[in-house]
């Protein structure tokens, strides 16, 4: 077997022992049919096709196969292209960002500070964009980057050009009247404005209830006196010799002007501190506490009136066992409020056994009372028994069972008849009771 690489330098003899300064045999051996080449050190001119012959000594065919080896070499530098040197408000803005010399092509991406414009497709070394020209964008840099597999991300070629927007002094919020807070009765106060406007302010006009400021109780700065802020905005300032409760009540307006329009600023101030933004607005986590806590006390509401209902946890002393009920008694409220109520959960029970106890008896008259006498004598015997087992205002299916409140082991007291008495109702459906 013979194996013979070729490429743009020449061609090159393979044997399983070759090696040489800068290349090398690759491979399992000619027996398992492995004809490679493994470049030591690689450099530019290997760039381009290469080809692999194989064959037998005692055969006149041979294989061939090609490849194209790309040696990678990052872009020498990079264009950034921007249409004009300036922009008024809501212009066209047409840029364009471009790789020189990248093989293969780099990854080209357009940006405005930190965000993201265009970035190129696969293949491509130049990327396009264009946007409308906004206020918000003056003075922000455009940055043309190329990266390459070739080179680290500190080595990424890169230009960049300031944005310049023209635009019309801007509203400061869109509420009508600026607050501003933090100033004290007796000493002197000064308002500032932060404008964003470009060019500068070329006139302030300040007024105080629409009307030109008293210059012994006011020094309004002037468009001489605006300074320019880290941000691009100017700080138009109205100072007060010596704040008054008056200069609570009035509206100190000021008029920015410049070569492109003009803005009106309602400006009010006041004694409180400033607001601290946690105070004026609920975060994340105010919101998830008030929701919390609203679950809870739903929870709990649910709970209780389950309680009450179902007679369980501390509701349970008032309300009649489930044999009771099963025996056709049921308890309703009583016809009178007592005047105290009695919360001792002792009392509660002794009076509930009363009831329960008085209830059973009348059960058991119903019972006797449904059978049929066989004789005049049964007959008067159960009239007798239901006479003794009636309560004096006993009445058609209700009974009336009269309850003394009181802790275990204390005296009964016999009360007057005039004395107010709590009662309860035992209702006791005519046509349930037949059929106990």
């Amino acid at each position: 077997m013979y194996c013979s690489i070729k490429n743009t330098i020449g061609s090159l003899n393979m044997r399983e022992n070759t090696k040489k300064d800068s290349y090398e045999y690759f491979g399992k051996g000619f027996q398992l049919g492995d004809c490679g080449i493994k470049f030591l050190s690689v450099t530019e001119n290997l760039h381009g096709n290469i080809s692999c012959t194989v064959g037998l000594v005692d055969n006149d065919l041979e294989g061939v196969g090609h490849t194209n080896l790309i040696v990678a070499i990052p872009p020498n530098s990079v264009q950034l292209s921007i249409d004009k040197n300036e922009y008024k408000e809501k212009e066209e803005i047409v840029m364009s960002c471009r790789a020189l010399g990248g093989r293969p092509a780099p990854t080209v991406t357009l940006y405005l500070g930190n965000d993201t414009l265009a970035t190129s497709k696969p293949g491509q070394d130049i990327v396009n964009h264009n946007r409308q020209a906004d206020y918000k964008d003056n003075n922000k840099k455009v940055i043309c980057k190329a990266t390459h597999m070739a080179s680290s991300k500190d080595d990424a070629k890169m230009t960049e050009r300031n944005l310049i927007i023209q635009f019309r002094p801007q509203p400061i919020n869109n509420l009508g009247t600026i607050n501003k807070f933090g100033f004290f009765e007796g000493v002197e106060g000064i308002i500032t404005l932060d404008i964003f406007a470009n060019p500068r302010p070329s006139k302030l006009a300040w007024k105080v209830d629409n009307a030109a400021p008293d210059l012994g109780l006011y020094y309004p700065l002037n468009e001489k006196n605006i300074v320019m802020n880290d941000d691009g905005s100017y700080a138009a300032k109205f100072r007060i010799y010596k704040v008054s409760r008056e200069d609570v009540d009035k509206t100190f307006t000021l008029t920015a002007t410049n070569q492109l329009g003009s803005e009106t600023y309602n400006v009010k101030i006041s004694f409180d501190p400033t607001p601290k933004e946690e105070e004026t607005s609920l975060g994340a986590g105010s919101i998830v506490a008030i929701i919390v806590a609203v679950l809870i006390v739903f929870v709990a509401i649910v709970l209780t009136l389950f309680a009450r209902t179902t007679g369980r946890w501390c509701f349970a002393a008032g309300v009649p066992a489930q044999g009771d009920k099963e025996a056709g008694g049921v308890l309703q409220s009583s016809d009178t409020e007592s005047a105290d109520k009695v919360a001792a959960v002792g009392a509660g029970q002794h009076a509930g056994i009363r009831i329960r106890n008085y209830l059973r008896d009348k059960i058991n008259s119903f019972k006797t009372s449904s059978k049929v006498p066989t004789s005049e004598e049964e007959a008067k015997d159960a009239e007798a028994a239901e006479q003794k087992t009636a309560p004096p205002t006993a009445s058609d299916g209700v009974v009336y069972a009269e309850l003394e409140l009181r802790k275990p082991g204390d005296t009964p007291v016999i009360r007057d008849d005039g004395e107010k008495t709590e009662y309860a109702q035992i209702v006791i459906p005519a046509q349930n009771a037949a059929k106990v």
